[in-house]
């Protein structure tokens, strides 16, 4: 006899049990998943579920009916395929926490059973199997032996510096230095040469640059620093040849700045990944349909994607390839993961909105309202927090300003006046015309955010004394939060109302004596 699925999820760890409660309730609100893993992994008060625990779990055969005979299958291909779906797409937007190996011994069991199948499972099984096979790649990389490469543009000038090396060592003469000698030599040569002289510490040891530290009791302690024979090369005559060197390496190549970043790692961006990359601009340029190769932000980490962008100049894209971009993405906002969207954001949409000295157009509008519905925190971690570091100019503040009024969710509201909070260092009108309209949403603050907002005000406030849109948002933050104040946030808002220099003094005096009945 074939066992339910309230039997088989009882058999699953505990702790997973109300992520497949959650499931059910997905028909009706996408997000309680997520909302079941925030509560969880990321509360103070939740614990974080093991996902190797859960996934070893998954893999366990149980007896099932198959006509006459009875035979083994894993508990996870028994499940509802409703369930098989969400629970793939799940792992999908959380990939980046899974541990590689438990994910990559349930992804092989669940492929042999659904083999290469076009159905939803399969198509997502095959893209968890791509992703895991490029992290572990990523990882052998990361421990290989690194080598170094010359550009061409290197190459010639390493064939240039060697050239001037054997012209210049014409001139001196190979001589075996007993060890003693040597010691002396170098001490004699340190005290005379410049301070400035480098030295080559693959070659010495770094005591080299501190002669004195040599010697302990009037003894040279050589036998800790060279080896038994050492071989130097001498010039012939009493000139040095120091000098020329040091021109070679450095007027030649280190003033003109001609060798700056040119030797390039072996780690190039993998090559499938970039025929991805390149597939993608094709189709967002042509306006074509999004192609297959949109699992590039599927399978590729943040920093995969972030090298892709780069090396594909996707930071170039007009306003129209930026907004057909976005739209390709929004195909698979149910799997992607935070990481993927906030990389995105960073990389492909950062750069229109950074630039911006006028209005925004009407692509880079949709391409806002785009990434606020369907990526809200790639919009708040990706964008927004990128051009407070930068310093928000009027042209961004306008679009931040419509987006919070037309339709960011109440959870991506809170976190962009966490962020700024966090982030500001100097109020100005910009800064100021944000906290104006977030708090104009009437968001719900906990006592902690409205304490960071208080304090962070505060603190940043300096020279608006008369500025009469803080005084506003002081006037608005009293009436819409004020019953929520603590001592300590009263005795803040107080000293902010005695400095305050404009007409609106008297108003918020009023309004604050009201909190204190």
């Amino acid at each position: 006899m074939s066992l339910t699925t309230p039997q088989l999820i009882q058999k699953l760890p505990p702790s997973w049990w109300g992520l497949f409660g959650a499931m059910r309730l997905d028909y009706h609100h996408g997000d309680a998943t997520e909302i079941w893993y925030q509560t969880e992994a990321k509360s103070e008060y939740g614990c974080r579920p093991d996902w190797d625990e859960v996934l070893a779990s998954l893999v366990v055969k149980e007896p099932v009916c198959d006509g006459a005979n009875l035979i083994f299958k894993s508990r996870f291909v028994q499940l509802p395929s409703d369930i098989q779906r969400h629970f793939l797409r799940f792992l999908l937007r959380h990939r980046d926490e899974i541990p590689a190996d438990g994910l990559s011994e349930f992804v092989e069991d669940a492929q042999s059973y659904f083999g290469a199948s076009e159905s939803w499972q399969g198509v997502l099984l095959k893209t968890l199997a791509t992703y895991n096979k490029v992290k572990k790649q990523e990882s052998s990389n990361q421990l290989c032996e690194i080598h170094y490469t010359f550009t061409s543009g290197n190459q010639n000038l390493a064939s240039l510096l060697c050239e001037r090396l054997r012209k210049s060592s014409e001139s001196c003469s190979w001589k075996k230095i007993p060890l003693t000698e040597l010691a002396e030599r170098r001490h004699q040569k340190m005290e005379t040469y410049d301070d400035n002289l480098q030295v080559d510490t693959a070659h010495f040891p770094r005591e080299e640059a501190n002669p004195a530290s040599m010697y302990q009791h009037g003894t040279p302690c050589i036998n800790d620093a060279l080896s038994a024979d050492v071989i130097t090369i001498v010039s012939d005559g009493e000139e040095d040849t120091s000098e020329e060197l040091m021109d070679v390496t450095g007027a030649t190549l280190i003033r003109d700045g001609i060798v700056k970043e040119e030797l390039a790692l072996n780690n190039d961006v993998d090559p499938v990944l970039l025929g991805k990359g390149e597939k993608l601009r094709e189709s967002w340029q042509s306006g074509s349909e999004t192609p297959p190769e949109i699992d590039l932000f599927l399978v590729a980490t943040a920093d995969q994607i972030k090298a892709v962008s780069l090396e594909l100049k996707f930071d170039s894209l007009t306003d129209n390839e930026v907004l057909a971009a976005c739209q390709s993405l929004t195909t698979l906002a149910s799997v992607l993961s935070e990481a993927a969207s906030i990389q995105f954001m960073t990389s492909v949409v950062y750069p229109k909105i950074a630039e911006l000295n006028h209005s925004a157009s009407r692509q880079l509008l949709g391409v806002i309202s785009l990434a606020a519905e369907h990526f809200p925190k790639g919009l708040v971690e990706g964008i927004f927090v990128k051009c407070l570091e930068q310093g928000l100019g009027s042209a961004q503040t306008d679009i931040f300003c419509k987006v919070i009024k037309t339709g960011l969710q109440a959870a991506a509201q809170i976190q962009m006046i966490q962020k700024m909070a966090e982030c500001t260092k100097c109020l100005d009108d910009n800064i100021v015309c944000i906290y104006q309209t977030l708090i104009d949403t009437k968001m719900e603050l906990s006592e902690n955010i409205l304490t960071d907002v208080l304090n962070t005000l505060h603190c940043s406030s300096s020279g608006l004394e008369k500025n009469l849109k803080y005084g506003k948002l002081l006037l608005a933050i009293i009436n819409k939060h004020g019953q929520k104040f603590t001592s300590g946030n009263l005795n803040v808002m107080e000293e902010e109302v005695q400095k305050n220099g404009t007409f609106l003094r008297k108003a918020l005096s009023a309004a604050l004596n009201k909190l204190k009945k």
